[in-house]
């Protein structure tokens, strides 16, 4: 059992170079501890910058009677100097004066268990990585793989076709674009059921394909094009079979339009600003169906086809004649027998 993390298709000899290394980032919390803030003056309860009886006297006022002799939250804090953390009492007056008499030398006198002084600040450590690029075991990779025999390719090495071998491309309409040959299909392919290859299911297709050259023997598949069906992008059509394509220069942009059939019971367009799409459907419905002028009792309404009038390279001045097989003739694809609708 084995994953591919990447696949390279390069002409014999031609040097690839491997993955990059890996940079991760990673941003730890770590806390530092520092002492008290600066504001406080332990003992000093009336807040006149110095420790005397008076703030002893401050203390016991305040318990007395709070309303009247109320302690802001810094006194209070400078009050708290016998089992500091346990809040103000008399016993914190009681200090004070010791203090004062010169019984105890310093304040606070004590601390409430578990208390710590220090206030907690969080800081952040952004730190990077480098992943080194995993290193091929070669010896280990000839072990799992060295007695696989490799099949005969459908596609010789020194022949231009066919284009693709890893699916079917049916019905495929092609366009020429700045010196390049898209090729637009019907993305049919094998199925399967319970490993065994099973029937075309012609009903089942929903999505178009795009394969494209610059010269005639190399081809990039530009993968699918999700065009029919709930996640498609023309959701009210049901299909998307024999598609074709062209483009038009229009208010000095060019658009590219894709026509296809919605099985045999109509023709929708899509639009893009690029050959490979994004796409997108400018009508939400059909362009043609059975509801058009003349195509009442078609009752193959697929396999749209572009004709230019002039040639190729004035495209962007041709126009698109759209047809479909005649009723009297159960041709499967327009191009042997057709009619204007």
């Amino acid at each position: 059992n084995f994953t591919i993390d990447e696949a390279i298709v390069a002409k014999a000899g031609t040097q690839i170079d491997g993955p990059k290394p890996v940079e991760t980032t990673t941003t730890p919390a770590a806390t530092t501890t520092a002492t008290p803030s600066s504001k406080t003056l332990y003992g000093d309860a009336n807040l006149d910058g110095k420790v005397t009886i008076a703030d002893a006297t401050a203390i016991l006022q305040f318990l007395g009677n709070k309303d009247k002799y109320n302690l802001n939250s810094q006194a209070l804090d400078n009050a708290d100097v016998y089992n500091r953390g346990d809040g103000v009492t008399a016993r914190d007056a009681l200090s004070i004066q010791m203090l004062d008499a010169g019984i105890i030398d310093k304040l606070p006198e004590s601390y409430s268990e578990g208390y710590v002084e220090t206030t907690t600040t969080t800081t952040t450590t952004t730190t990077t990585t480098t992943q080194p690029v995993q290193q091929v075991d070669f010896s280990q990779m000839a072990q799992k793989f060295g007695s696989v025999n490799i099949a005969k390719s459908y596609k010789g090495e020194n022949e231009h076709n066919p284009l693709i071998t890893q699916y079917f491309g049916a019905d495929p309409g092609v366009m020429e674009y700045d010196g390049r040959v898209y090729i637009y299909m019907t993305d049919d392919h094998l199925l399967y059921n319970n490993g065994q290859v099973t029937k075309e299911t012609y009903s089942t297709i929903n999505c178009l394909r795009c394969i494209s050259s610059d010269d005639m023997v190399n081809w990039t598949d530009h993968g699918l094009i999700n065009v029919a069906g709930q996640n498609g992008i023309a959701r009210w059509a049901g299909n998307s079979w024999a598609p074709t394509a062209c483009h038009k220069k229009i208010n000095g942009q060019e658009k590219f339009f894709l026509y296809f059939a919605n099985n045999a019971n109509g023709i929708g367009v899509l639009t893009s600003d690029s050959p490979i799409g994004p796409w997108t459907d400018p009508n939400g419905r059909a362009m043609i169906d059975r509801k058009t002028a003349n195509c009442t009792d078609v009752p193959w309404v697929f396999d749209p086809l572009f004709s230019s009038m002039t040639t190729a390279r004035v495209i962007s001045t041709s126009a698109v004649v759209l047809m479909a097989s005649l009723p009297t003739i159960r041709s499967h694809h327009a191009v042997y027998s057709s009619a204007i609708i």
